[in-house]
């Protein structure tokens, strides 16, 4: 199944579709953390169940929530850029 990412507030497509695929899923592997490339190839959002080990350990920060979707940064459209507010940068 192919799904976008659409804005909670405007419901604007903010990704190309994506094809989600489940860290659950035995035959699914994990993708590798290597810098500067990204977690997943090119229209595909890989579902983790556990937080990014690699962003924040701390409980309670913003980002230590699950399911997490990891995507390509490339899969985005133009609509999705970083807001001036930097409080709602985690995310």
């Amino acid at each position: 199944m192919r799904k976008s990412l659409h804005c909670n507030r405007c419901r604007a497509r903010l990704s190309a579709p994506l094809t989600i695929v489940s860290g659950e899923d035995p035959a699914v592997k994990q993708p590798d953390v290597l810098d500067r490339h990204p977690l997943v190839p090119r229209g595909t959002a890989f579902k983790a169940w556990n937080p990014a080990p690699w962003v924040y350990t701390e409980s309670g920060h913003p980002l230590h929530f699950a399911p997490q979707y990891w995507f390509d940064p490339e899969d985005l459209t133009e609509l999705a850029r970083e807001t001036r507010n930097h409080r709602r940068l985690g995310g």
